[in-house]
Protein backbone atom coordinates (compact mmCIF):
# COMPACT_ATOMS: atom_id res chain seq x y z
CA UNK A 1 0.00 0.00 0.00
CA UNK A 2 0.90 3.29 -1.05
CA UNK A 3 1.56 5.97 1.92
CA UNK A 4 -1.30 8.89 2.13
CA UNK A 5 0.67 11.44 0.50
CA UNK A 6 0.98 9.52 -2.69
CA UNK A 7 -2.78 8.79 -2.46
CA UNK A 8 -3.73 12.58 -1.85
CA UNK A 9 -1.47 13.53 -4.97
CA UNK A 10 -2.98 10.55 -7.36
CA UNK A 11 -6.52 11.71 -6.59
CA UNK A 12 -5.05 15.35 -7.04
CA UNK A 13 -3.78 14.53 -10.03
CA UNK A 14 -7.23 12.98 -11.61
CA UNK A 15 -9.33 15.61 -9.70
CA UNK A 16 -7.60 18.16 -12.50
CA UNK A 17 -8.06 16.34 -15.20
CA UNK A 18 -11.90 15.85 -14.12
CA UNK A 19 -12.46 19.64 -13.69
CA UNK A 20 -9.79 20.82 -16.28
CA UNK A 21 -8.09 22.47 -13.89
CA UNK A 22 -4.50 23.68 -15.29
CA UNK A 23 -4.71 20.53 -17.83
CA UNK A 24 -7.53 19.69 -20.53
CA UNK A 25 -10.10 18.43 -19.57
CA UNK A 26 -9.91 14.37 -19.81
CA UNK A 27 -12.06 12.02 -18.43
CA UNK A 28 -9.59 9.52 -19.40
CA UNK A 29 -6.75 10.51 -17.99
CA UNK A 30 -8.88 11.41 -14.69
CA UNK A 31 -10.09 7.68 -14.45
CA UNK A 32 -6.39 6.22 -15.04
CA UNK A 33 -5.46 8.44 -11.91
CA UNK A 34 -8.42 7.37 -10.11
CA UNK A 35 -7.73 3.78 -10.74
CA UNK A 36 -4.38 3.90 -9.70
CA UNK A 37 -5.15 5.87 -5.79
CA UNK A 38 -8.49 3.72 -5.78
CA UNK A 39 -6.15 0.31 -5.56
CA UNK A 40 -5.25 2.02 -2.06
CA UNK A 41 -8.78 1.65 -1.02
CA UNK A 42 -9.52 5.68 -0.37
CA UNK A 43 -13.18 6.47 -0.17
CA UNK A 44 -13.10 9.83 -2.06
CA UNK A 45 -11.16 8.30 -5.02
CA UNK A 46 -13.94 5.38 -4.63
CA UNK A 47 -16.17 7.68 -4.66
CA UNK A 48 -15.05 9.70 -8.02
CA UNK A 49 -14.43 6.85 -9.68
CA UNK A 50 -17.62 5.64 -9.19
CA UNK A 51 -19.32 8.55 -10.55
CA UNK A 52 -17.01 7.90 -13.68
CA UNK A 53 -18.19 4.17 -14.10
CA UNK A 54 -22.23 5.44 -13.51
CA UNK A 55 -21.91 8.18 -16.10
CA UNK A 56 -19.26 6.39 -18.62
CA UNK A 57 -17.10 9.35 -19.00
CA UNK A 58 -13.62 8.11 -19.80
CA UNK A 59 -14.40 4.32 -19.13
CA UNK A 60 -16.93 1.86 -20.33
CA UNK A 61 -19.88 2.56 -18.39
CA UNK A 62 -20.73 -0.06 -15.66
CA UNK A 63 -22.91 0.73 -12.99
CA UNK A 64 -22.07 -2.74 -11.15
CA UNK A 65 -18.75 -1.27 -10.64
CA UNK A 66 -20.13 2.17 -10.01
CA UNK A 67 -22.12 0.28 -7.25
CA UNK A 68 -19.29 -1.67 -5.53
CA UNK A 69 -16.47 1.76 -5.38
CA UNK A 70 -19.91 3.73 -4.13
CA UNK A 71 -20.81 0.82 -1.33
CA UNK A 72 -17.06 0.64 -0.11
CA UNK A 73 -16.97 4.59 0.21
CA UNK A 74 -19.96 4.08 2.16
CA UNK A 75 -18.98 1.33 4.45
CA UNK A 76 -16.02 4.31 5.14
CA UNK A 77 -18.59 6.63 5.92
CA UNK A 78 -18.24 9.33 2.78
CA UNK A 79 -21.57 10.72 2.63
CA UNK A 80 -21.47 11.66 -1.26
CA UNK A 81 -21.51 8.35 -1.93
CA UNK A 82 -24.26 7.39 0.74
CA UNK A 83 -26.69 9.59 -1.85
CA UNK A 84 -24.97 7.87 -4.88
CA UNK A 85 -25.35 4.69 -3.28
CA UNK A 86 -29.07 5.41 -2.33
CA UNK A 87 -29.92 6.15 -5.66
CA UNK A 88 -28.39 3.07 -7.24
CA UNK A 89 -30.59 0.73 -4.99
CA UNK A 90 -33.97 3.63 -5.57
CA UNK A 91 -33.45 3.01 -9.56
CA UNK A 92 -31.66 -0.43 -9.33
CA UNK A 93 -28.76 0.26 -11.16
CA UNK A 94 -25.70 -1.71 -10.61
CA UNK A 95 -27.70 -3.95 -7.82
CA UNK A 96 -28.23 -7.10 -9.68
CA UNK A 97 -32.23 -6.49 -9.56
CA UNK A 98 -33.88 -5.18 -12.26
CA UNK A 99 -36.69 -2.96 -10.54
CA UNK A 100 -35.79 -1.48 -6.96
CA UNK A 101 -37.95 -3.81 -4.26
CA UNK A 102 -38.79 -2.25 -1.20
CA UNK A 103 -35.91 -4.08 0.45
CA UNK A 104 -33.54 -2.37 -2.34
CA UNK A 105 -34.87 1.22 -0.88
CA UNK A 106 -34.43 0.13 2.73
CA UNK A 107 -30.88 -0.39 2.11
CA UNK A 108 -30.90 2.88 0.24
CA UNK A 109 -31.39 4.76 3.27
CA UNK A 110 -30.01 3.05 5.78
CA UNK A 111 -26.80 4.75 5.77
CA UNK A 112 -28.17 7.70 5.26
CA UNK A 113 -30.12 7.77 8.36
CA UNK A 114 -27.59 6.32 10.30
CA UNK A 115 -25.60 9.01 8.88
CA UNK A 116 -28.04 11.61 10.23
CA UNK A 117 -28.56 10.21 13.92
CA UNK A 118 -24.92 9.94 14.60
CA UNK A 119 -24.23 13.66 13.84
CA UNK A 120 -27.29 14.63 15.86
Amino acid sequence: MLGKGIVEAQHAIGLKYFEGTGVEKDYQKAAEWYEKAAKNRDDRVATNLGNLYRDGLGVLQSTTKAFKLFKFAVECGNTTAMMNLADCYFNASGTGSIVASKEDITEGIKPIIRDYITTK
